[in-house]
């Protein structure tokens, strides 16, 4: 959660909110102001004068009747805030939904991944035993051209599982907010580990 941009954007505005709420709320409170204020005469030459002089001001200031626009100001600023905080709320909700969704999604194209990998080992074995028996003078070209056709297709099914594989990773790194797996959690970073050998491979 602490990755994803919008979600962050979501906590700074509900902050912000918040601080405009506790603004509103102090509306009403009295205010005191003091102001102090000295004089110094410096080319004074009559004896009689005086040559400085300071004044202070103390006010303070209380706001008896404003037609209930202050607590109308409140209650909006309370309203927003907690609209803002319920909008986060299903934020969350809804990215955690998506990152359950993609971390599924790559688990099920691991899954189809390994089961491509082995149908291309299988088909290309029965190649080759297709191949030996075809040169021992004991099996047909035919049985050599269907098991040479059976591992283009494992071949193929394997490149299409390997491209819908490092899609879903994708998404998942979306859904994350960030690259870097491992970062967000243990499970997540065994399927990482698990990826960066497949890219190695």
């Amino acid at each position: 959660m602490t990755a994803r941009p919008d979600i962050q954007a979501a906590i700074y505005r509900v902050q912000a909110l918040r601080k405009v709420r506790e603004a509103e709320e102090h509306g009403q409170a009295p205010t005191a102001n003091v102001v102090v204020m000295g004089t110094h005469f410096v080319d004074n030459q009559s004896p009689s004068t005086r040559t400085s002089s300071a004044v202070g001001v103390l006010s303070l200031n209380l706001n008896l009747i404003d037609s209930g626009l202050a607590r109308s100001r409140a209650r909006a600023a309370r309203e927003d805030e907690r609209q803002a905080e319920i909008l986060l709320d299903q934020l969350k909700l809804g990215v955690s939904l998506e990152i359950r969704q993609a971390l599924s999604n790559m688990l099920d194209a691991r899954a189809r991944l390994q089961v491509a990998e082995r149908t291309v080992a299988s088909a290309a074995e029965s190649y080759r035993l297709a191949t030996v028996r075809s040169n021992a003078g004991e099996g047909i070209q035919l049985e050599v051209q269907d098991a040479q056709t059976q591992l283009t297709r494992a071949r193929t099914a394997l490149v299409n599982a390997r491209y819908d594989y490092f899609i879903a990773l994708a998404e998942l790194q979306r859904s994350v907010g960030s690259d870097d797996l491992g970062a967000v959690g243990l499970q997540i970073k065994i399927v990482e580990e698990w990826v960066k050998g497949i890219i190695e491979w």
